[in-house]
């Protein structure tokens, strides 16, 4: 008992360590592909002078760093998979289901899931001796075992969260306006996932979200990743508030960028009329207000820098719900006192059930020279039996005696 409790800690602990050996090569495996997505876009633009020449430099010593990085997490994510495959085999060895489920609190419910069973009858000849009779089973598990979850956000993903929290921001606490940010990111990523992408990806300075006295307001709101210093911020605001304000009004605009750059310097000031721009300013007034009449204010919404992935799908979807092991019970009549009874291999968890497409070249579902499909080792059980076994996904049961 103590040294079954022990190994299912250690179990648990490895399959932690396991999964964030797997995320952490899996970012570095994608951090690579956008380098090498700027190195060629560098490449392409390049010029002959110095500056160009040390941006490839940099890229290319960035480059060789991420593979380096890669390379290691590669080998640690290997070193973590063996150590957790170790203990299941050991603690599968102790584990007897008949003898488990006793140890079950009756006041908990016992939920069971379905899984999709095939069978063959078979007659293996033996030289020498009768046909030995056998059961083939394979085990599938159902659709609602499998998770295809991606908890790193897509750039696409991150470009519409900027869109949905600039919208919050806009509606200043107004509910109805709120709703029509939210059902905007609803409408391109489902609830769900919408509600994953804003507990994610929220503002650095969410506190101090604008409040408006009456819906007919008008917030600009203006996104960076780098928080200003309160005076630049405080400056910039006032711009771009009395920019809007002067529309055509070229006097206007040119008093106020002077205003600017007293306040922050002129090089500075440039910097931020060019990066930090409110992606409503060209908003007209509200019905029944002209830009002299409507009540204008300025937000700057800090969001943070996270790494994103550039595909909606980028690892293998798994079933992670699965038992340490089946065990079959095949009764020969309805009160056979002797049911066959057999546990079956440990199954790896999580299990693949599909490629993963962040996977490196050589553990791809591709075809060799021959045009036959080479099945990546983690899917092998779906093709073949005697793997479907190892993994705990098959069972040869005999059926003599």
């Amino acid at each position: 008992m103590a040294e079954r409790d022990d190994l299912l800690n250690a179990l648990l602990a490895a399959r932690d360590a396991r999964d964030a050996a797997a995320s952490e090569s899996a970012r570095a495996r994608e951090r690579g592909r956008r380098l090498r997505r700027q190195f060629a876009q560098a490449e392409r633009t390049a010029t002959q002078d110095d500056r160009s020449h040390a941006q490839l430099k940099r890229l290319r010593l960035q480059l060789d760093e991420a593979d380096a990085d890669l390379r290691a997490r590669d080998t640690g994510r290997a070193a973590a998979a063996a150590r957790e495959a170790g203990l299941r085999a050991s603690l599968v060895r102790l584990l007897d289901p008949s003898d488990t489920i006793t140890r079950f609190d009756d006041s908990l419910p016992i939920l069971l899931m379905p899984v999709r069973l095939e069978t063959r009858f078979k007659t293996i000849d033996v030289a020498g001796a009768p046909p030995r009779h056998e059961l083939w089973l394979r085990i599938f598990p159902d659709d609602c075992w499998i998770d295809g979850f991606e908890p790193t956000l897509t750039e696409a993903e991150v470009r519409n969260a900027t869109t949905y929290w600039a919208g919050i921001w806009q509606a200043g606490g107004v509910e109805a306006q709120q709703r029509g940010a939210w059902a905007d990111l609803v409408s391109r990523h489902g609830s769900g996932r919408a509600a994953w992408i804003v507990k994610q990806y929220r503002p650095l300075n969410e506190p101090a979200a604008p409040a408006k006295t009456a819906p007919d307001d008008l917030v600009l709101v203006a996104t960076t990743e780098t928080a200003l210093a309160a005076a630049e911020e405080a400056a910039l605001r006032t711009f771009w508030t009395a920019v809007w304000r002067a529309a055509d009004d070229a006097a206007a605009v040119t008093a106020a960028r002077a205003a600017l750059d007293t306040a922050v310097g002129a090089a500075r000031a440039a910097e931020l009329v060019n990066t930090v721009v409110p992606v409503n300013i060209a908003t007209q007034p509200p019905a029944g207000h002209t830009r002299a009449t409507t009540v204008v204010s300025t937000a700057i919404l800090v969001l943070p820098a996270v790494e994103t992935r550039q595909a909606s799908w980028s690892t293998a979807p798994k079933a992670t719900l699965l038992p340490e092991a089946f065990m079959f019970l095949g009764y020969r009549t309805a009160d056979d006192p002797n049911p066959i009874r057999q546990i079956g291999r440990p199954v790896p968890s999580p299990l693949v059930v599909g490629p993963d497409p962040s996977a490196p070249q050589d553990e791809q579902l591709q075809p060799d020279d021959d045009g036959n499909l080479v099945v990546p080792d983690a899917l092998r059980w779906l093709s073949d039996f005697p793997r479907a076994v190892e993994d705990g996904m098959g069972m040869v049961i005999p059926l003599e005696g």
